[in-house]
């Protein structure tokens, strides 16, 4: 029987009725799904957030109460070992370095061991603070990261002499043998040989140098007067893995022991980066730490002496500069690799 026209026409306006209702259901159906999917990943996204905002939160109060406080050590013993380096071009500069009266003799009793004990603590610090690297995470804070890398700068300039005496304007022939030292044709006969330490004697000083304290057995550095009582004692552990630091600086002169003086004028730079790191809040590039004026104060030349203004001033600081770029430029690689 055939259909009206009207008839059809209603049966095609039925059906696509009932397409478009189907397309509007699949259609929701599939946006029920993507939203819930969304919901989903944003619920995922505020959680993973929160977690690490969680994280970030209990890292930084690990660090701000395990190594803020001796991190502020570090600086204020820095301040110290600065001051006693420049205090030894000054000592040397009046003439109280040389002769039998120098208070860097053998018998001394105050200048030669505070000396040592000054440029040990730093290195003390530095240890307690590695102990605890394992329980912080430094790249939460850039300035904190940066005062521990100056740190580990310092520990590795005491054993720095193959490239602080190859570095610089002007080189010094010295070659390091297994446990002992020479200079190879040095221009001054009264030069001395043994002139840096190995870091294995380093890190046996350091060590007998951190002590436990009270019934948390907290571990502290020892005070001035617990490192000279201890030292005296020949039978103790400070006096047997200090005594090569000890004998090192005995009669000590820049002059005598040049490659030692580069060295010191090295850990200079990073003691005054430390510092001005902590005062400004930012973080100060050791290379740059002196402005040529400030670099007179490590003059050691006294009135008449036939040095040259380049072998007091400009070759030990040069050589310091070239050795201090070069490391934080392999750093700066090093921490480059480890991001990517």
């Amino acid at each position: 029987m055939a259909q009206s026209p009207q008839t059809i026409t209603a049966f095609i306006a039925a059906a696509a009725s009932l397409i478009v209702a189907l397309i509007s259901y699949l259609g929701k159906r599939k946006s029920d799904r993507e939203l819930a999917q969304l919901n989903a990943e944003l619920i995922e996204t505020q959680e993973r957030r929160k977690a690490q905002r969680d994280y970030e939160y209990e890292a930084r109060k690990r660090l701000y109460s395990e190594l803020q406080p001796l991190l502020f050590q570090l600086v204020e013993a820095s301040d110290n070992a600065y001051w006693r380096i420049q205090g030894l071009a000054r000592s040397a500069r009046e003439g109280r370095l040389t002769g039998r009266s120098s208070r860097l003799r053998a018998q001394s009793r105050n200048y030669l061991p505070s000396t040592v004990y000054r440029l040990m603590v730093p290195l003390v610090l530095l240890r307690l603070c590695q102990r605890h690297l394992t329980v912080v995470d430094l790249s939460l804070e850039p300035e904190i990261h940066h005062q521990y890398t100056l740190a580990k700068l310092l520990y590795r300039s005491w054993n720095a002499v193959r490239s602080l005496t190859e570095l610089g304007s002007h080189p010094i022939a010295y070659e390091p043998y297994r446990g002992k030292s020479k200079v190879l044709a040095p221009t001054n006969p009264a030069i001395e040989a043994r002139q840096h330490l190995n870091l294995q004697q380093i890190d046996q000083a350091v060590e007998s140098l951190i002590v436990e304290e009270g019934p948390t057995r907290l571990l502290r550095c020892r005070t001035y007067g617990e490192f000279v009582e201890a030292y005296r004692d020949e039978t103790s552990t400070v006096n047997q893995t200090c005594v090569r630091m000890m004998r090192l600086f005995e009669d000590f002169h820049p002059e005598k022991k040049p490659v030692l003086w580069r060295i010191l004028i090295t850990q200079a730079h990073i003691y005054r980066a430390l510092v001005r790191s902590s005062d400004k809040g930012s973080n100060t590039n050791p290379v740059e730490a002196f402005d040529i004026r400030e670099r007179n104060d490590f003059d050691w030349r006294p009135s008449g002496s036939e040095a040259t203004v380049e072998e007091a001033i400009e070759w030990p600081f040069s050589a310091a500069q070239d050795y201090l770029a070069q490391r934080l430029e392999r750093l700066e690689y090093v921490r480059g690799v480890k991001q990517e």
